[in-house]
Order: structure tokens, then C-alpha cells, then sequence
């Protein structure tokens, strides 16, 4: 049966179902890995929401910018709840904020992501028509268990199926506002339990094409009123996917770039259609249907930006201590390692597809402190021309490039890992004493990049690390294995790539991580296009050989050091 407030809904809320429809057709025609996990889940969920719509087959640039826009999304909510699982432990809570949520339903997939011993706030914030009809659709569909409730003091209900470990009263808030006005933003402030202490409890909070449509004034005053009052710990985070705008539109005397036109073109398009919606919003009202939502949420269209410098700068104005831009395509394309992101329609005018991709931007912003870890997993894209993006496994443990605050650790687990060698041998303590005081030597106080990393790019190579937090609820990582990849100096390696310093600590080991190290070290000399890579260890280190040989590399040859006997294996590439 359809919702009877659909068929009246304002021009607003068939907005947000359009963009919905646009979803549904994106998945329709093979876009099935918009999401980076639980994917099937998803897929209900969207086809739940849809059921009483007609289908609208889309474009394949509409479905290819939507599918793109889930996927980037996704991926950030993915990064958000994996993180806080593994960092930390002790904190149970976490929640999202879905700024103009409109009819999506990627709230409600949140909650297939997090685990039944951590407890997920899904607090969605958009005008009124919007939440009444969206209201009556989650609980039509039995998606959502509403409490006794009004639009004064929100919806509050449980996402369906309930966890049945869960100690919460309710994980799902849907709060009618005006995100124009700043007054009824702080009313959620006010409303004790409705939002978890952000000062406390790590935010993330997501907002796809709202910005654009506030206007100037609006847009720049719910930035600085979310970097005020949700973005308050280093766990959290801003997420926002908004298009890029023009310049001077009355420039017409000059030739103007392909990007520029067709920017100019898809900023029209826009324009027109909030004009339609809002002759159509006047002849309701004068007609006794339904009304505009408030006055201050006239429609508009007006990008907040038209560079991702104009974007980073307006963001960091607002009050975030480290923004990223990303070009939507490169954000969907990067959002997760462990799928590929394929267009699934043949698209005859791939130009358009380019610049339509790049017209849209995600920007992830941060405070200043915020930890590097968490930093590279929202945002790989940022990193994915410099290194092999942070993957975060099952079982907790980071791996990502070095970073400062890595260094240290990782020396004193490099040493303790040569400790039996180095106190029967003297050769092997004179090697690893220069390694730790020179070539591991420690960045300087202040430092935003490690002076590892920087000594091995400086040889066109890369300086991984596999971490993991400690289970006290501190911020503290152990460093618990390491390894080092650059082009080697053998005369027979001329133009290949070499393994260095691969070490994991002795309590870890057997654990799959040097397996894992030397698959992301192989995967960027393959980046850099070698087509074989070298690895020498001493072959008292039988661990070391047992790893190599398991991991498909060959013996090139015994040389002896002394009392000692240095192998050298390789594997091919290609």
C-alpha cells in the first residue's frame, strides 16, 4: 500500500525520493558493489524503501554519479566503525550524524556493521515533510521500531532486527529541522540522550550534496556549528560530498575550457530545477496543499566551492584542523582494497563521465590532532599516488606506511627481534646498531612525516609498519612487525626492487602478518614496475626462510658472512 504522504509530499521530500529511485536504478544495472560491505544488506534495505515507487531507469551518468556517491559514502561509515572497534575497545559508543538524510538508508546499513558488543547512535537531521514521510515508510516496512514520540522532540526507535545484547533504549533518531537556522540545531544539543556527548563519544558525521542547497550564509554556518559541536574528539570526523561550482558566470567574452562549460551546463541544469520547485512549492501553497518547510530553506543551488583549494580553505575557515578533497571518482575508485569498483554500463560519452566524476568532491575533515591511522583510512585516495592505502585486517592489526609517532616502537621491536643474534655474534650487533642509529634514526620533535619514510622515498621506495592498539582503552599502538622495499643496489638487479628490515615481533608471529607485510611491499613494486624483487636474510633466522619460501620466493644463492651465511631469494612479478 503507498504511503499516503507520499502522494502528497512537498517538493523537498519528492526530491529526496528521486534521489533514492536513482540509487535503486544504479543497482539495477549492475552497480552491485556500491557499498564496501554488506552488501546484501544494503540491497534489502533499498529495496524495501522503493517498493512503492515506480521504477525510473536513470542515465548512465546519473547511475554512475550515484553509485559513486553510495560507495565513497560507504566507505567512510566502513573506516569510521572499523577504526573505533579496533582503537579502542573500552569506548562501546559511537554514532553518525546524517545531515539532510532525505529517504537514503545508509543509517540503517550502518548498523549491519558494528558488532553486538559496541553500540551505534544513527541520528538522521532533515526538514519536517521530509521525516514524516520517511517516518511512515520505515515503520510501513517494519524497518524501524518507533517509541511514542513527536517531530517537537524527534522520532526515537530501534533498527530492525533488534540486536537482542543490546542494552540500548534506542539506536535511531530522526530529527526535524531546519539546517538553516541555527537555533533549532542546538535544540538536539539540548535534548538530553538525543545525540551521545560528542566531547566524549567519537561523531562521524555525513553530508551528501546538502550544502549546496543552504546557500552561502547557511552552509558556512552549519560548518563552523559542526566543527563546534559534533567534530569535538580525534576519532571523529566531517564528511561531505558536494559538486563544484562555477566562476564568473558573465565571463563569456573569452574561450572557456571543456571542464568549465560543462560545469556552467550541470550548475544550470540545477538552477532550473529548484525553479521548477519552487513555482511548483508557490502553487501548492496558494492551491491550500502542502507547504514550504520554512522560509529559510528556500530553494537554491550554490557550490560551496570551485576548486578543492577554494573547498580546503573554506572547511579549514570553519574550524577543522585537516581537510582532505578528493574528486568523487578517485574516492569511490580507492574507497576499499579489498574490491574493485567497475562501471557497469557501456558509456558512450566518456568525457562527460570524466568530468562528472571530478565535478563532484568528497571532503573528509578532521581536528588537528587527529591520528594518522584513522586520517589514511577515510581518505586513501589522498595517499593511493604516494603509497599503498592503510588496510586494516579482522584481527586488528593496521598496516600503513610509517608515520612519527611509529618510529620509536618500531625500533625497539626491530631490536628485541635481532636480540638471540646479536648477543652470539658481534657482526649482527655492529649491523643492527648502525641500522637503528642511521637509518632508523628518529624524526624531529614536530615532525609531520617520518624521516624513515623520507630516506626510503629518496630511493624510490616505501617503509611499511603493522600496528595494533592496545585493549586498555588507551590511544597507545604497539608496533608488532615492519618491512622496508626500495630498489636495490645488486648489479644484478639493475631497474628491480629489493625486501629490507622485514621483522615481526617474536609474540606475533604465526599470525599471517610477515605474509602480509610481503604482500603489500610486492604490491608496490609492482606500482613501480618491477617485474622481479630480492630478499636476503641470514639464514639462522629460520622463520625468515620458512616465510620467503611459503610465499613463492626462489634461492638465488648462499654467500658466507663468518660464522654466518647470507641467502639471497627472488620472485618473478610479472
Amino acid at each position: 500500500m503507498t504511503s499516503p504522504s507520499l502522494n502528497q509530499a512537498s517538493p523537498v521530500a519528492k526530491t529526496a525520493f528521486d534521489s533514492i529511485q536513482a540509487k535503486k536504478s544504479a543497482l539495477s544495472v549492475g552497480y552491485d558493489t556500491m557499498v564496501v560491505d554488506q552488501a546484501e544488506r544494503y540491497n534489502e534495505l533499498l529495496e524495501a524503501m522503493t517498493t512503492d515507487l515506480k521504477m525510473k531507469r536513470q542515465t548512465p551518468l546519473v547511475n554512475i554519479g550515484y553509485a559513486c556517491r553510495v560507495r565513497a559514502a560507504s566507505h567512510s561509515i566502513n573506516a569510521f566503525v572499523r577504526y573505533h572497534r579496533h582503537a579502542n575497545p573500552s569506548n562501546k559508543k559511537i554514532q553518525i550524524v546524517f545531515l539532510g538524510c532525505g529517504m537514503d538508508i545508509l543509517g540503517l546499513w550502518s548498523r549491519s556493521l558494528v558488532p553486538q558488543d559496541k553500540s551505534l547512535r544513527i541520528v538522521e537531521l532533515d526538514m519536517p515533510s521530509v521525516c514524516t514521510v520517511k517516518k511512515e515508510l520505515l515503520e510501513q516496512f517494519h524497518l524501524v521500531s518507533f517509541h511514542d514520540s513527536n517531530e517537537n522532540k524527534g522520532y526515537t526507535g530501534i533498527i530492525e532486527p533488534q540486536n537482542e545484547n543490546s542494552c540500548q533504549d534506542y539506536d535511531y533518531v530522526l530529527w526535524p529541522v531546519d539546517l538553516t537556522v541555527s537555533t533549532q540545531l542546538d535544540d538536539i544539543m539540548l535534548q538530553d540522550g538525543m545525540l551521545l556527548d560528542p566531547s566524549n563519544i567519537p561523531t562521524l558525521v555525513i553530508s551528501e550534496v546538502v550544502l549546496s542547497y543552504l546557500g552561502p550564509t547557511a552552509s558556512d554556518q552549519l560548518l563552523k556549528w559542526c566543527s563546534s559541536n559534533l567534530i569535538r574528539t580525534n576519532g571523529s570526523a566531517f564528511v561531505a560530498l558536494e559538486p563544484l561550482g562555477i566562476g564568473n558566470v558573465n565571463s563569456t567574452h573569452h574561450i572557456i575550457s571543456v571542464w568549465e562549460g560543462y560545469r556552467r551546463e550541470y550548475c544550470q541544469r540545477f538552477h532550473e530545477k529548484m525553479e521548477r520547485g519552487n513555482a511548483a512549492s508557490s502553487s501548492s501553497t496558494q492551491g491550500g496543499g502542502v507547504q514550504r518547510d520554512s522560509p529559510g530553506m528556500a530553494s537554491s543551488f550554490h557550490p560551496i566551492g570551485t576548486s578543492s583549494e577554494s573547498l580546503k580553505s573554506l572547511v579549514r575557515t570553519a574550524g577543522y584542523g585537516r581537510v582532505h578533497v578528493q574528486d568523487m571518482g578517485s574516492a569511490a575508485a580507492h574507497a576499499d582494497s579489498t574490491s574493485s569498483f567497475q562501471i557497469a554500463e557501456i558509456f558512450d560519452e566518456q568525457s562527460a563521465l570524466v568530468l562528472h566524476l571530478q565535478s563532484y568532491q568528497v571532503i573528509t575533515a578532521f581536528m588537528s590532532d587527529v591520528d594518522g591511522t584513522f586520517e589514511r583510512l577515510l581518505c586513501p585516495a589522498s595517499y593511493a599516488s604516494l603509497e599503498i592505502p592503510p588496510i586494516l585486517g579482522d584481527d586488528g592489526i593496521f598496516y600503513t606506511t610509517i608515520q612519527p609517532q611509529y618510529e620509536e616502537p618500531m625500533k625497539e621491536m626491530f631490536r628485541k627481534s635481532y636480540e638471540e643474534l646479536t648477543s652470539t655474534h658481534p657482526s649482527v650487533r655492529k649491523m643492527i646498531h648502525g641500522i637503528l642509529n642511521r637509518e632508523f634514526a628518529l624524526s624531529l620533535d614536530g615532525a609531520t612525516e617520518s624521516s624513515i619514510a623520507v630516506r626510503y622515498s629518496q630511493q624510490g621506495g616505501c617503509f611499511f609498519i603493522a600496528a595494533k592498539y592496545s585493549n586498555d582503552g588507551s590511544d597507545r599502538r604497539s608496533v608488532v612487525g615492519c618491512v622496508g622495499v626500495r630498489f636495490s643496489e645488486r648489479e644484478d638487479a639493475c631497474g628491480n626492487m629489493e625486501i629490507f628490515r622485514l621483522a615481526v615481533d617474536e609474540t606475533f608471529r604465526r599470525m599471517g602478518i610477515g605474509r602480509q607485510l610481503l604482500q603489500i611491499a610486492e604490491t608496490y613494486a609492482r606500482s613501480r614496475k618491477t617485474t622481479k624483487i630480492f630478499a636476503s636474510t641470514i639464514t639462522n633466522l629460520k622463520s625468515a626462510l620458512l616465510l620467503y619460501e611459503a610465499c613463492g620466493y626462489e634461492l638465488e644463492g648462499d654467500i658466507p658472512l663468518g660464522s654466518l651465511t647470507l641467502r639471497t631469494y627472488s620472485k618473478s612479478l610479472r
